[in-house]
This record gives structure tokens, sequence and C-alpha cells, in this order.
């Protein structure tokens, strides 16, 4: 009986050294796991706050650049620091890449609702944008709603919509009757659809002076901007500018040999800009930041008009 005794305590004691063996196991796995989560998490967190720095550095780049350029020149083009591509710069254990872009190469689409703009820049820019709806295949009548939009009345154009046909909508909104803050605002305008909208936002802007820089205006709007444009004249607009950049727009008379088709252009016709996007992407290891961001260059000052980090 004795012996059955210490027999049944041994056994008892053998799986409580079991038990606890197994809960000290447990215990230890689960430390160890919460350790190595706390140490991923915080290493995330080091890497996001490092990418985040990153990509405001690449900003800060961009805009020393800029700064540099309108100290030290007085026309832009694409053989300035500025505009050039340059290879990610690598930085600690990270890397940043910084891209500049002009947004005078673009037609500033919110002037061509502006009351207050100058009449012959508002008329030679709307003109363009009719161009470039025509080139895209888009419904003309969306113009009369995008002016709608813009101008500050609540009377509709013919084929154009103000708070009366928001209003009707579900859910309903007002009309904006004022500029665009952002460009993606055009998809709040009636008839504009999301394949419209990548037909023609790549070569629109809301932040340019209206100017279009001739040293840097692509072939696309090039062609946009008078309909007597042809590609004879815009190959020797790039091919001149390609041995040396306008000094001055009165240049390009000479070049497009046209003092009809230079007269309608030259109210929008410039040989500098004063607004350009960055895209400064920071990454360190798995983590990426993007900071996209437009800084106006106007009256040789700088400063940051749009910003939004990613």
């Amino acid at each position: 009986m004795i012996d059955l005794l210490r027999k049944s305590e041994k056994g008892v004691a053998l799986i409580l050294t079991l038990l606890i063996t197994a809960i000290l196991v447990t215990l230890t796995v689960e430390v160890n796991y919460s350790t190595q989560v706390d140490l991923m998490i915080a290493g995330n967190f080091r890497n996001d706050v490092q990418a985040c720095y990153l990509a405001k550095s690449g900003v800060n780049i961009a805009i020393s650049y800029l700064k540099y350029d309108v100290e030290n020149t007085d026309t832009d083009n694409l053989d300035e620091d500025w505009a050039k591509s340059y290879p990610p710069i690598p930085v600690g254990g990270g890397f940043v890449k910084v891209v500049t872009e002009d947004e005078n190469t673009k037609i500033n689409i919110n002037v061509m609702g502006n009351e207050k703009a100058d009449p012959k820049i508002r008329d030679a820019l709307s003109k363009a944008i009719s161009i470039l709806f025509e080139r895209a295949e888009v419904d003309m009548g969306i113009l009369d709603s995008i002016i709608d939009w813009i101008d500050p009345d609540d009377e509709p154009l013919p084929e154009g919509a103000e708070t009366a046909y928001y209003g009707s909508l579900d859910p309903p909104y007002e009309c904006k009757n004022a500029p665009l803050d952002t460009l993606s605002e055009l998809l709040m305008i009636k008839d504009v659809t999301d394949e419209i909208y990548g037909k023609i936002s790549k070569y629109l802007t809301i932040y340019s002076n209206g100017m279009i820089n001739v040293n840097t205006v692509g072939k696309e709007v090039l062609m946009c901007l008078d309909e007597g444009i042809d590609e004879a004249m815009v190959e020797g607009i790039i091919e001149y500018r390609r041995e040396k950049p306008f000094e001055g727009k009165e240049e390009l008379k000479d070049v497009i040999n046209n003092d009809e088709v230079y007269g309608r252009i030259s109210p929008i016709i410039d040989v500098k800009s004063n607004a350009f996007s960055v895209t400064s992407t920071g990454r360190v290891e798995r983590v990426e930041k993007v900071i996209r961001a437009v800084i106006d260059r106007e009256d040789k000052g700088i400063s940051c008009r749009y910003w939004r980090m990613e």
C-alpha cells in the first residue's frame, strides 16, 4: 500500500514537472515571439521615420536647384540641373529619388473660366483646350460644364451644369463656382468620366501662371496651341531648342515663320516657368514614402503650393 502511494506521488510529481515545463516553454516561446514582433514594429517605425525624412530631403534638394536656377538664369530649359534625371541617391541604409517636372508645359484649365484673367490669355488658353479636346476625341460640350464649375455665376451655359444639376444627384453637392483646387476635381464635373480624365489630365495643370514655356513644352501641347501649328513647325521648335534654348519668345516667330500663328499664341508663350511639380521617393529596406509637392517660383520667390505624403 505504501509502495503504491509512493508510486502515485512520484507520478503526480512527474506530471506536475512536465506541466510546469510545458508552461515555461510556452511562456518562453510567447515572450520570444512578442519580443520579435516588438522589434519588428520598432524597426518598421524607425524605417518609416527615416524614409519620411529622406523624402523630405529630396524636396529640399529640388527647391535648392530651383532657387539656384532662378537666381542665376533668366530662362528655363531641359538642360538645366533641376530638369535632369538623376539616379537614386544612397543615404545611410536607404536612398532618395527626386523627379522635378515643369508645370508650364501644360495648359492651365483654371484660366478658362477666370473672369479676372487677361482676356487675351484666357481666349488663347480656351482655344488650346478646345483643340486638346478635339484631338483627344472628347465631347466638346464638356467644356461648358467645366466653365460653369469654375466661373462665379450660377447660370448654366447651353451644355453646362450649375447647382440645380448637381443638387439633383445622389448624393447631391454644390457646383464649385470657383477655380479647381486639384486637377482630380474634374471628376466631379458633369460628364467627365475616368476615361476622359485619363485622356486630358496629363496635359492640364492648375498651378502655372498660364504661360507655356516653349523651351520645355512637349510636342502634344505644342500641337494644341493653335490650329495653324503643324508637324513641321513643332519639329522646327524642338530642333531649334535642342541646339540652344530660346532666350526670348520673339525668337519663336522666326522659327515657325508664320506671323498670324505667332500673333495668336504669343500671349501665352514664355521662355521661363513659375511652377514645378516634385516627386520625391524615400526608401529604407521595404518601407517607401513618396512626397508629391508643387513649388511656386513666382517673382523669384520660392513657396510650396501643394504637399502630400503617400
